[in-house]
């Protein structure tokens, strides 16, 4: 019943009404428009969300090993739990905090395990901390090996997070051209196409759509806008080979004279199979507190001496405060041993020769 509720719900939006081009011209125009309005209204802003997910039964099927038995599925049920989000965001400036509490499923034990993660970017450092203590449970201990901290994280900038940015006029769409700092991502209406305009929620909306890239041809993301809210966008779809992978819902409300999300619904499934959805996020936005002060500090996260540190880039591991790494210690050790090595063997070398020039003279 809820992978079918999933699969209504995106084909519930498949009737569009096309535009005349000259329409469709003026109207991007506009949405441009109010999307860089939309950047100019807010410095920063701190979002509080509260909800729960939902993933149905035998979602991870597909992870379990091949000699797992017919019948057993992952989770064994549709399994609901209580969500928070904690987003505070300094616009101006490119810098970002989040918090999660969630779970996650452990595939190998077939349990839902807990997961708090914080990651932060100050504009220099991109850093995630999981907190040990946080993240045990009954059944569950993070193993010593696992990383607390990790570093050089390849995007600050989740699926989950998009609708914020959205909402904000910034959109950090694929592409060589959205791959610089963060916020600096361009708004230029030769990203978007209008193809159409429908209705959702008892308004009319247009749906723009983005061009295909070179690396990835066949996907494309897609934007429902309501106009009459400063083109809010209301709905987004990534779109591959014509099915959904992740799509949102967002609702909106007047917060200081300005349309904000208020409620946030965001859906992931499996490489586009529509009835085989990995999760089903419904959060409300408790708080919603535009240009709040902000410091440096609040976008750093400052690990404790001897926290376990990975560095994603190089995949290397060090106890924070410690003057190498783990790998380089590894690579010193082998390094020395190899120099020991050759040493005795000239040693060897060296014997053999002068025994044989001594028998030679005799």
């Amino acid at each position: 019943m809820f992978a079918r509720s999933c699969l209504l719900g995106l084909l519930g939006y498949a009737v569009l009404v096309l535009p005349n081009p000259q329409s469709a011209e003026a109207g991007i125009d506009q949405i441009m428009a109010d999307w860089k309005t939309r950047r100019a209204m807010v410095d920063t802003i701190r979002y509080v969300g509260k909800g729960t997910i939902t993933v149905p039964k035998g979602a991870f099927n597909r992870d379990l090993p091949e000699d797992t038995p017919e019948g057993v599925n992952a989770p064994a049920e549709d399994y609901t739990y209580p969500v928070e989000f904690d987003w505070l965001i300094d616009f101006k400036n490119g810098h970002m905090h989040r918090k999660w509490k969630r779970q996650v499923f452990y595939v190998s034990k077939r349990q839902f395990i807990p997961d708090v993660t914080i990651e932060a970017f100050d504009g220099q450092v991109r850093r995630r901390w999981e907190p040990r203590s946080e993240n045990a449970s009954e059944t569950y201990v993070p193993s010593v090996a696992q990383a607390e901290i990790t570093d050089n994280l390849y995007t600050v900038v989740r699926s989950e997070d998009k609708g914020i940015f959205f909402a904000h006029g910034y959109f950090p769409l694929p592409g060589d051209r959205h791959k610089g700092p963060l916020f600096q991502w361009p708004v230029d209406s030769a990203d978007f196409a209008i193809v159409g305009e429908s209705e959702h929620d008892g308004r009319r909306c247009v749906i723009l759509r983005t061009a295909a890239t070179p690396d990835d041809p066949k996907s494309y993301q897609e934007f429902w806008v309501d106009p009459d809210r400063d083109s809010a966008v209301v709905r987004w779809a990534t779109m591959r080979v014509g099915a959904a992978v992740e799509s949102m819902e967002l609702k909106y409300g007047l917060v200081k004279g300005r349309w904000l999300p208020r409620e946030m619904h965001f859906n992931l499934f499996w490489g586009g199979a529509p009835d085989v959805p990995i999760n089903a996020l419904k959060l409300e936005l408790v708080e919603v507190l535009p240009d709040l002060p902000v410091r440096l500090e609040d976008f750093q996260i400052k690990p404790e001496p001897g926290m376990l540190v990975e560095d994603m880039q190089t995949g290397e591991q060090y106890r924070f405060g410690e003057a190498q790494s783990t790998s380089e210690n590894s690579r010193g050790n082998w390094r020395t041993a190899l120099m020991i090595a050759a040493l005795v063997l000239v040693v060897l070398t060296a014997a053999l020769w002068i025994r044989k020039k001594r028998r030679s003279a005799t």
